[in-house]
């Protein structure tokens, strides 16, 4: 049995100065498989429409795992060969692009608001950095336009945001002879995929990226994005995967965030996944509060063996 739980909060620290919420999660559970992701937007001033960027990033990874699964991942055909890092490597890099193309687009669709206007001159921002993507490139502005192609002045800054990504299928032909799950784990950027293996053991099995950390994280709005992925898959069948934002992660030691996410588990398990789900709505602010005081999401699968946790 399949249980999802998706929950995303704003932060402790947004709800004081008023920032809008930058973290997104999404889930969709069926009855053959699920696919969840979180997105981090980057909030900081330079990033002020990272809200958007990260609600992009879960929307199209959720289509691009879709697609993944018709063309490849055929539930009752061998699987077996299948290049699964060249076939995740081509899924990030669909991901990258078309994130780059749905936040420009949006632009198109939602030029600038006086307030962000405002914005940009604060910041020292010229406004014709942007004129490209309307098609403008009188002599005035060409140059600027020009500017706007290095990493630090493209239009997808203003969208930034990291992703993690889960597909899980708890019944694969992996062979003719052979059945298994199957299970792909994508992140860029910082967060924290969880991963409850069929003996107990909890584990985290994306690498850590050893550029990250003291404040810099990697992004879906650089011009390296593609190579900035990094991902793991298994045909193990799993207790749970999921996925937090840095804002859950840094609430917690590693082995207190393991703890808390096998406490999900357990509460799903007794009592049901929509009663848990109500109980973490309830609970995140809090978390926020005496933690890391960031916006804090999660989102993960459950498997249990029992129909309470249906939903």
């Amino acid at each position: 049995m399949l249980n999802s739980i998706c929950v995303s909060k704003v932060g402790a620290s947004h709800l004081k100065d008023g920032k809008p919420l930058q973290d997104s999660a999404k889930v969709l559970l069926t009855k053959g498989y699920s696919i969840f992701s979180v997105a981090d937007g980057h909030g900081g001033e330079k990033y002020f429409r990272s809200q958007y960027g990260s609600k992009i990033a879960v929307e199209l990874a959720e289509r691009e795992f879709s697609a993944l699964l018709q063309k490849f991942a055929q539930l009752d055909k061998d699987n077996s060969q299948i290049n699964w890092d060249s076939t995740i490597s081509n899924l990030e890099r669909n991901i990258v692009a078309k994130w780059k193309r749905a936040v420009k687009n949006h632009f198109k669709k939602n030029p600038f608001s006086e307030k962000e206007k405002e914005l940009c001159q604060n910041l020292n921002i010229p406004l014709t950095k942007f004129d490209y993507i309307n098609g403008n490139r009188d002599a005035n502005t060409v140059s600027d336009a020009q500017k706007l192609k290095s990493p630090e002045n493209t239009i997808e800054k203003l969208y930034g945001t990291t992703l993690i990504s889960c597909l899980y299928i708890p019944t694969l032909q992996i062979t003719k002879a052979n059945e298994g799950a199957l299970w792909i784990a994508i992140q860029i950027g910082d967060g924290i995929c969880l991963v409850k293996k069929s003996n107990g053991e909890i584990v985290t099995p994306i690498k850590d990226d050893e550029e990250q950390g003291f404040g810099m994280t990697k992004s879906l709005c650089s011009n390296n994005a593609s190579n900035d992925f990094r991902h793991t898959f298994g045909f193990d069948k799993l207790q749970y995967i999921c996925a937090c934002s840095d804002g859950v992660q840094d609430s917690f030691t590693l082995d207190g965030l393991k703890s808390f996410t096998n406490d999900i588990y357990q509460n799903i398990k007794e009592y049901g996944a929509e009663r848990e789900q109500q109980e973490l709505e309830d609970f995140f602010p809090r978390l926020s509060e005496k933690g890391s005081g960031d916006d804090v999401s999660l989102a993960g699968v459950f498997i249990t063996e029992n129909k309470q946790g249906a939903k």
